[in-house]
């Protein structure tokens, strides 16, 4: 059987968290420009942002889902979990800062007690089948329970999986992960593929990163979230002819990046260099988003009679249809920008 031809535009949606309504104003802009991606592929809140591009057929319809009351109500409904308590989550903090250039040896905690609760994800339309294919990332997490040491760490092992169609499971048969060329990463050689998995599955598997959301039980295994490849260029690579990445601020050096080591055993700061240093149609820059975004999210505080580390979501939903609103005018003019530079780059 002859490969299948790559798809013709991959537009990357990794990362993004509570402001993947960025990731749709990107899209509207490549529609705009007469340059409509046929794959997606979409990591963390990214993966929200493309099976919502997937199911839903015109800007105006993802607008009104990016916007309606079900989606206000889902941010709402996430919980902090018993374990969110700052005198608990503070010092492990704390320790992870302290030791960054540790390998991999986080505690099993960190996959199976998340900080918060995540509710059902609302409920996307059927697709049409007019929408560009999705490749959704996650990760098999082999059981960390025969590797927990006395102290409670556990060299668990996390199976980078792409979700997906037929066509994007057959071009990536036989290639490797990103961690493949690197010693001590929790993060197998091999990358996976699922075809079988439901869409809606994968999205609440690809958002439930580490520290954040515990484990996903799908097909009767474990999953962890597509923190665990926020750089797919390799992959995106190797599914299509013209790719556009997300050019993205660096790991925050006191809380983010330890974390990222203590769980994937790789310096985060570096392999985002890696990637970002490697040939892309499009670079999408959004190094900024943090200022400029600063009130357009969902934030933390601590609630002061329990100590538990909460999320503070818009006080309503108009104030929240203005975040949304403007997560997408920032990603649409960013996206522009970025597709003018490749124009020219290509004329």
């Amino acid at each position: 059987m002859e490969d299948p031809a790559k798809y013709q535009r991959c537009m990357v949606m990794a990362g993004g968290g509570f402001r993947f309504g960025c990731y749709l104003g990107m899209h509207a802009a490549a529609e705009e420009e007469g340059l409509a991606p046929d794959l997606l592929i979409g990591a963390c809140g990214g993966a929200i942002a493309a099976a919502v591009i997937h199911a839903l057929p015109d800007k105006d319809a993802r607008m009104a889902w990016l916007t309606s009351p079900q989606l206000y109500e889902f941010q709402r409904a996430i919980t902090s979990s018993p374990q969110a308590v700052w005198w608990r989550v503070l010092p492990n903090l704390l320790k992870r800062a302290m030791w960054p250039q540790s390998s991999a040896c986080m505690r099993a905690s960190a996959l199976y007690e998340g900080m918060f609760a995540l509710p059902p994800l609302p409920v996307l339309p059927a697709t049409t089948g007019e929408g560009p294919d999705v490749a959704i990332i996650g990760a098999r997490v082999s059981p960390c329970a025969e590797n927990t040491s006395a102290n409670g760490n556990a060299k668990c092992r996390l199976h980078e999986t792409v979700f997906g169609p037929t066509r994007v499971a057959r071009l990536l048969n036989g290639h490797k992960t990103w961690a493949a060329q690197l010693a001590n990463t929790t993060v197998d050689a091999v990358l996976d593929c699922n075809t079988g998995m439901p869409l809606s599955d994968a999205v609440r598997i690809s958002i439930a990163d580490p520290y954040y959301f515990s484990l996903v039980e799908a097909q009767s295994q474990k999953w962890s979230g597509g923190l665990v490849d926020l750089f797919p260029i390799e992959i995106a690579q190797a599914l299509a002819e013209r790719v556009w990445m997300e050019r993205k601020r660096p790991f925050n050096v006191w809380y983010a990046q330890p974390a990222v080591r203590a769980v994937y055993g790789v310096d985060g700061n570096a392999r985002r260099q890696q990637a970002q240093a490697q040939s892309a149609d499009a670079w999408i820059d959004t190094q900024d988003v943090s200022r400029v975004l600063q009130e357009e999210t969902t934030g933390k505080g601590v609630d002061v009679r329990s100590g538990r580390i909460v999320l503070r979501p818009a006080e309503n939903h108009a104030a929240f249809a203005k975040q949304m609103t403007s997560q997408w005018h920032y990603g649409r003019e960013r996206a522009l920008r970025a597709l003018a530079v490749a124009d020219r780059r290509r004329a």
